[in-house]
């Protein structure tokens, strides 16, 4: 006969070791869609033109000003 106590714990543990692998799911996830979400806003393309002029990451994208959009330069 098995223990109330070894049941509990071995409940604990796959109870553990679920939330480990969904927040580790969670993780690539939300990972994959800010690369498709750069993908589809056209950032890439800025990344990739500002990797080769060798510029500053933020140089030419839009940041919010008062609500308002304007230009890095």
């Amino acid at each position: 006969m098995v223990s109330r106590t070894s049941i509990v714990s071995r409940k604990n543990s796959m109870v553990i070791n679920f939330a480990r692998s969904c927040s580790q799911s969670r993780v690539s996830i939300d990972f994959s869609c800010t690369i498709s979400k750069i993908q589809n806003t056209g950032h890439s393309r800025r990344i990739s033109m500002v990797i080769a002029h060798g510029k500053s990451y933020e140089h030419g994208f839009p940041k919010k000003l008062n609500s308002h959009k304007r230009c890095v330069m």
